[in-house]
């Protein structure tokens, strides 16, 4: 099966850019798309800079294309066509509209901006992924699975957007919670997750054990020390405890990264610390591609405890199958459900339990 971009009338969409080069608004994960797939379906088409918002981005480049804020790139040439690369259109929209931009001048193409995936790459994977479908526990997180597969090759994502729910990590159809809850956050951001924690148990808790890496998130996330029963680390989750490459500064987005002359951090393989109470119940991961590896370090615990679980499976294509086995395999009883927080190919997350809301 070969990619549904390989089959659009793309003449009839490159006559808007006629005569004009072409900005990408957006330097991220789906800017990154955008620009693989217009390089192999749409080579004509000069790319003269990024646009992005992120003043930590702007005066970097990738794949040597300048990423500028969008008053820097009008006052070196203000000749060109936007091409918006995310998904959060309407704060785009309304910055360019801000800026006195013609906005018959911006186009936005959905899907350009799913990465385009050889369809053997599927096929030698098609054994795990009808195995991850099979252990799937309900209707929906079967259709939502097989969206997130086909996507990348049929860039149809209408589903997601008709089964975006809201609250994040919290399930009310697969968890119960108890006064007896120790919690532990991966990826704490600014403490988002914990106070939805605090709601959901009704301040009744064991402990909690929350830990960013990220230095910016990481002093949001401090000011919420006066939480009882609590320890907070400006550490990441790994398969060992040692010092590793980290991107700063980039929000949410903030990641281990193993690369030369990048910042370093602390991360604990999370079965060796030593903890005031170590009988977990809850475990949250959203560390930017890293779960796997920090699912490997807490091997011990989820043996042990069997704790309710919710992993974000959305960095990476293979996390969509490699994690929901690895955690099937840890523990054969977890009962596997999937749901989506967005209207695209982010925010998706798996849950385990052994025991749901509803008893199954």
């Amino acid at each position: 099966m070969e990619s549904y971009l390989k089959y659009i009338n793309w003449s009839d969409r490159l006559r808007a850019f006629e005569g004009r080069n072409v900005a990408l608004y957006g330097a991220g994960k789906y800017g990154k798309n955008a620009l693989d797939n217009i390089k192999k379906y749409l080579p004509q088409l000069e790319i003269v800079c990024f646009l992005d918002d992120n003043k930590i981005r702007n005066n970097k480049d990738i794949d040597g294309i300048k990423i500028y804020s969008l008053d820097e790139a009008r006052k070196i040439n203000d000749d060109f066509n936007i091409l918006i690369t995310n998904y959060y259109i309407l704060p785009v929209l309304k910055k360019i509209e801000l800026s006195g931009f013609d906005i018959n001048k911006v186009f936005f193409w959905n899907e350009i901006l799913i990465e385009d995936v050889e369809y053997e790459f599927l096929l030698s994977h098609m054994k795990d992924i009808k195995e991850v479908y099979n252990y799937l526990n309900d209707y929906q997180s079967k259709k939502i699975f097989q969206t997130m597969i086909e996507a990348r090759y049929t860039k149809n994502i209408d589903f997601l957007g008709r089964t975006c729910q809201k609250i994040q990590y919290f399930p009310d159809d697969i968890f119960s919670w108890g006064a007896n809850e120790v919690f532990v956050d991966g990826g704490a951001f600014d403490g988002d997750t914990i106070e939805q924690f605090l709601k959901h148990t009704d301040y009744q808790y064991r402990y909690i054990y929350a830990f960013e890496p990220d230095n910016t998130n990481y002093e949001k996330l401090i000011k919420k020390q006066n939480i009882e029963n609590s320890l907070f680390y400006n550490a990441g989750l790994y398969n060992q405890t040692m010092k590793i490459g980290f991107t700063f500064n980039k929000g949410g987005s903030s990641k281990v990264k193993k690369e030369e002359n990048s910042s370093v951090v602390q991360v604990y393989k999370f079965d060796d610390l030593k903890l005031p109470n170590d009988e977990i119940t809850f475990i949250k991961m959203d560390i930017e591609g890293s779960e796997l590896s920090a699912l490997k370090g807490m091997e011990k615990t989820i043996k042990r405890c069997k704790p309710k679980l919710a992993i974000c499976i959305y960095h990476k294509l293979e996390d969509l199958w490699e994690l929901p086995l690895y955690i099937k395999q840890l523990v054969p009883d977890y009962k596997l459900y999937i749901r989506n927080y967005t209207s695209y190919l982010d925010e998706i997350v798996l849950y385990a339990v052994c025991k749901d809301s509803n008893g199954r």
